[in-house]
């Protein structure tokens, strides 16, 4: 009985000791479960805050790409908006510009119908006045010059329609004649006589060349056409120069043109 009591008692040390033995060992057991936690615990957060700072840094990486492509996006339609822009105002100055030519050529075609209108009657004005003084000259025309005219015409080139038109404006073709104007010209042909001095010319063949003369005045007067216009087919400024008056020079034309003069 003893026996067996000590054998309880033996186990129940070894029992006690084993247990003391555990609760010694048992505070470093839990340290290294703590510090193995420890070490997960930190290793998640810090793959997770790895993970949230890769995130963000993509989440930061893509939103400064959206702000790049929104900026260039931006650009771009401000560009294409600025082109769009210019063409329109490209356009409407062309429109402008072709209504202002239009309008031009409005205007010009108003003007040019205007000037042919005017010109027309301008044109049936002069051909009646043209008419009328022929009435008057061919009811009035002395035909005894016609030969004188003639020989002027072959000599000097100048028309015998327009001899004959400044004679019968100048005195109604006079014969010879001492008849002189308030200014001072004198014979058929009214020649100041320091012009028909410059130009004198014998048409009778007598050695004498007189300003009271007809056939000396008519040939004079051919030279003095031709001298200053008529050769080089200025006639305007060949009748100017005889008399400087537009409205002679006019007269005189339409007198030889309602004779037969082509000038």
């Amino acid at each position: 009985m003893e026996k067996r009591l000590d054998t309880l008692r033996q186990k129940e040390k070894v029992k006690i000791t084993i247990t003391a033995y555990r609760t010694r060992e048992r505070p470093r057991f839990m340290s290294k479960k703590i510090i193995i936690g420890s070490f997960f615990v930190a290793t998640f957060f810090f793959a997770g805050g790895a993970f949230l700072l890769v995130y963000t840094d993509s989440d930061r990486a893509y939103a400064r790409e959206n702000l790049i492509d929104t900026k260039e996006v931006a650009k771009m339609r401000a560009k294409n908006e600025a082109a769009k822009k210019a063409q329109i105002e490209e356009r409407n100055k062309q429109i402008a510009e072709t209504e202002k030519n239009l309008t031009d050529q409005k205007a010009q075609l108003i003007i040019q119908e205007a000037k042919a209108k005017a010109d027309k009657e301008a044109q049936i004005a002069r051909e009646a006045a043209i008419q009328a003084i022929a009435r008057e000259v061919l009811g009035a025309r002395k035909t005894n010059f016609d030969s004188i005219y003639l020989e002027a015409e072959k000599k000097y080139g100048v028309s015998r329609y327009l001899l004959e038109a400044v004679h019968y404006v100048e005195t109604r073709q006079s014969d010879d004649t001492t008849r002189e104007s308030s200014a001072g010209a004198q014979g058929p042909m009214q020649f100041m006589p320091s012009t028909f001095q410059a130009y004198a010319q014998d048409g009778d063949g007598d050695n004498q060349a007189s300003i009271s003369d007809v056939h000396d005045a008519i040939f004079t007067a051919a030279k003095n056409l031709s001298t200053n216009g008529v050769a080089g087919g200025n006639v305007e400024g060949a009748l100017y120069n005889y008399n400087h008056s537009e409205s002679y020079v006019n007269r005189v034309l339409d007198t030889a043109r309602s004779l037969g003069f082509k000038g």
